[in-house]
């Protein structure tokens, strides 16, 4: 059994940098509680052999997302928050989230999905649609409801079928990054989930943002 944590990549999670987003703080919240509860059912079934549980971080490591100041939200307008490493904002997120939390290491950092450690929680780092309204940062797009419908039974354990929607039809309704969306698709689909749970969804800055749960087989 491998489990996952889907967390957003949105740089507003940090709270020095967004402290108005009442969405964002709930969504960090709900992140860092889902941690606590992989590290609980990891150590439930003794398969954490780690006095820390490690954490494998999946997220993009585009260049136009990379910045010199290694573990630092500088690049953001946030000198001041530090974490243990990285140069990619999502990886820097995912530091941010994950370093408070009990119990937890963060171990490596990777792009694809991979064939995920069952003694390690899997962070993927993934944003919904950035069309959903017109205050979004792509304004309104046609598809991007459909696409956040999409997003949401996936990771609330309902779609499993890879190919509904392909990269194209998702980066045409406002997800920028969808590699990894298909990843998830298809990770569903070939091992089947023994649980999934969609904890939060939010759309209030018109960009799709989740917090999900899954245990793979």
């Amino acid at each position: 059994m491998s489990t996952f944590v889907i967390i957003p990549g949105s740089p507003a999670l940090v709270r020095e940098l967004a402290p108005s987003d009442a969405a964002g703080a709930q969504l960090l919240d709900h992140a860092r509680a889902a941690l606590g509860q992989a590290v609980a059912t990891l150590r439930a079934h003794a398969l954490a052999e780690h006095a820390r549980v490690p954490v494998d971080v999946v997220c993009s490591q585009a260049p136009r997302w990379r910045t010199k100041h290694a573990g630092s939200f500088a690049a953001w307008g946030a000198p001041q928050v530090r974490v243990s490493g990285g140069h990619y904002l999502a990886e820097l997120v995912a530091r941010y989230v994950a370093e408070p939390v009990d119990g937890v290491e963060v171990r490596a950092v990777r792009e694809h999905l991979g064939t995920p450690d069952q003694q390690a929680i899997t962070v993927v780092v993934v944003d919904g649609s950035a069309g959903l309204d017109s205050r979004a940062p792509l304004a309104e797009l046609p598809a991007a409801a459909a696409a956040h419908q999409w997003c949401c039974e996936l990771l609330g354990g309902g779609s499993t079928t890879p190919h509904a929607w392909d990269a194209g039809h998702l980066f045409e309704a406002g997800i920028v990054e969808p590699a990894l969306w298909l990843e998830l698709a298809e990770c569903a689909s070939r091992w089947g989930r023994r649980e999934a749970e969609l904890i939060a969804a939010d759309d209030s800055l018109g960009v799709g943002r989740y917090v999900a749960r899954w245990e793979v087989d």
